[in-house]
């Protein structure tokens, strides 16, 4: 048999390759409704961390919480707007001839 076929490997719900055939995969879960993404590395460490967080989810074991960024980058943001403001004179208002 010279044609031999790769078998893909069985899908797993939550578990994922990205970018397809890099051999790196991800897992995607949902926990209260907030979406969770984890980049893992293996296949098979994949699907046991998978596993494992959906049973954390299950027994209600907390997620540890990550940076608030968006607070974080809001925060920024204010202060860059709030110093801009007061840096820049208001645009001037010329007539539409050219005068």
């Amino acid at each position: 048999m010279a044609n031999a076929t790769i078998k893909k490997p069985k899908s797993i719900k939550g578990v994922y390759e990205m970018p397809a055939e890099s051999g790196i995969w991800w897992i995607n879960y949902y926990i209260e409704g907030r979406r969770f993404r984890e980049k893992v590395g293996r296949r098979s460490d994949a699907i046991t961390l998978y596993q494992r967080r959906k049973t954390d989810a299950r027994m209600g074991v907390k997620m540890p919480e990550v940076r608030a960024r968006r607070a974080v980058l809001s925060m920024r943001s204010r202060r860059m707007l709030s110093s801009t403001r007061r840096s820049t004179k208001p645009p001037t208002r010329r007539p539409l001839d050219g005068r």
